[in-house]
């Protein structure tokens, strides 16, 4: 696969010669502001003792309050987000500390056997 501005053509080339595995670039991770401030609130990338305020924002405002279904996000599971999925969060916090939004990333397995990250090494190896 040649994407434009990720692995060089030339880098490819070299590695079908050599009938190597492709290979994916190392991106270096990005450096995340700390504080911005978007409408009274400053947002950046949360901390672990954020789950708490976190959780509470999704069950309060996720459903629609007419809605048959209800959230039931705990602290836990949010505090397991990061510590066990990488999960980065962004949140926007009140002048008070309360969280008024969030954003999250995860980091996933493939969804097939042999999806990028050691999928086809499994497979190969019968693990």
């Amino acid at each position: 696969m040649f994407w434009k501005g990720k692995v060089s053509i030339f880098t490819q080339l070299h590695a079908v010669a050599k009938q190597s595995e492709v290979a994916l670039i190392d991106l270096e991770t990005p450096e995340l502001p700390t504080n911005l401030a978007c409408g009274g609130c400053k947002v950046g990338v949360s901390k672990l003792n954020d789950a708490e305020g976190i959780s509470r924002l999704l069950n309060e405002w996720f459903e629609e309050p007419s809605s048959k279904t209800v959230a039931s996000i705990s602290r836990e599971w949010v505090r397991a987000t990061y510590l066990k999925h990488e999960a980065i969060w962004i949140i926007a916090k009140d002048s008070g500390g309360t969280i008024r939004g969030c954003v999250s990333s995860f980091r996933i397995p493939g969804p097939y056997p042999n999806s990028l990250g050691g999928g086809v090494e499994r497979c190969i190896h019968g693990a």
